[in-house]
């Protein structure tokens, strides 16, 4: 079968060609790396996790319209792999969490979505759905197990995730390494995940913060703890593991983000100043003092740390929180209905407050 050409095709198959030329590279780097590096931490086996979508709002909809969070498997083998009874967990004290059905088969080189959506009891019309949901606000552990419930062929653990933004492997395995995706890619090829912008300076803010909560939101222990979010003014999902934070300037590297902590494009990032860092990955090492103090965001080059964002406030009054109006701008508020992980309203002002930094 022939087909005319037009310059709009000719473009396209372009495109496709370029995108082909470009995934053999990804690959071939990958596997480079392994080869260099070795692939520590990971499991060796022919099917792993590939990508997961912890907040999914109106990506893509399951078989009766909703959308539930996801969870993508490869297969990198050359052939089909049986992975019936294998079993999938949000929880590494309970691996044998959910199990799938006998007989279920990925092909080679197949991306098979399963849906994390709290089904119980199982659905026998609806086969692919996990009897739990993942936590898209404090981050927790995926884990693939096999048939005997208790040994690990993959596991990815993260922090918060962003709305729509997937995280998944920059190439389909052996690539090692995850990160955030400004393009999910559910049952397909991973195409690489943006790097975040360079400099971080003027994209990532200190944008609110609550130094005396007693009555307001409540951490996942039932607790009343501190708290301050991060602004994002880029246009693309970061991942900020890695970076610093502390509250105290002197001392830059005082807790460092744990990887899988994303932040969409121009979103909210929220972390707990409660002192209890082993409670997951949004929990600082560090508490705030309503008497007044630092706050301070860095990037580790080498043995230098250099400031992305710091505020330096004052006394501080019991559940009323402090912080950037407009989001990212050099203007300072008291908000009297704080508004953690979303945009500084302002109907909330009650005091204007110019700090220096």
């Amino acid at each position: 079968m022939s087909y005319k050409s037009c310059p709009g095709q000719h473009e396209e198959r372009e495109n496709i060609m370029s995108l082909a030329v470009e995934k053999r590279a990804r690959v071939f780097i990958g596997v480079l790396f392994w080869l260099v590096f070795g692939l520590q931490g990971v499991v060796f086996g022919a099917v792993v996790l590939n990508e997961f979508m912890a907040a999914n709002t109106n990506t893509i909809a399951d078989e009766d319209g909703n959308f539930d969070d996801w969870i993508e498997l490869y297969n990198s083998s050359a052939g089909p792999v049986n992975i019936g009874n294998y079993c999938l967990s949000d929880a590494s004290s309970q691996p044998a969490k959910w199990r799938f059905p006998a007989g279920t088969i990925i092909n080679a080189g197949e991306h098979l979505l399963i849906w994390a959506d709290d089904t119980i009891p199982p659905n026998p019309a609806r086969p692919l759905h996990t009897n739990f949901k993942l936590g898209g606000e404090e981050g927790e552990i995926i884990g693939l197990y096999a048939a005997d419930g208790a040994t690990t062929l993959d596991a990815i653990r993260y922090g918060q995730q962003a709305p729509d933004v997937s995280y998944g492997r920059w190439a389909d395995y052996p690539w090692p390494l995850w990160g955030p995706f400004r393009r999910s890619t559910p049952r397909k090829p991973n195409l690489g995940y943006t790097p975040a912008p360079d400099p971080l300076a003027g994209k990532l803010f200190i944008n609110e913060w609550l130094t005396s909560n007693t009555h307001g939101i409540r951490d996942p222990s039932g607790r009343h703890e501190d708290w301050f979010e991060i602004y994002s003014a880029s246009g693309i999902p970061i991942d900020l593991g890695g970076l610093w934070l502390t509250d105290n300037l002197a001392q830059p590297g005082k807790w460092q983000i744990p990887t899988g902590n994303v932040i969409g494009h121009y979103g909210f990032a929220f972390f707990w100043a409660d002192k209890d860092p082993e409670q997951g990955a949004i929990h600082a090492d560090f508490n705030l003092s309503d008497q007044g103090e630092e706050l301070g965001l860095y990037k580790q080059d080498g043995a230098t740390f250099i400031r992305i964002d710091s505020v330096v406030f004052g006394p501080q009054r019991a559940n009323i929180s402090q912080g950037r109006k407009p989001d990212g701008s050099a203007n300072f508020e008291f908000f009297t209905q704080p508004t953690p992980r979303s945009t500084n309203a302002p109907s909330t002002r009650v005091l204007l407050w110019q700090l220096y930094r």
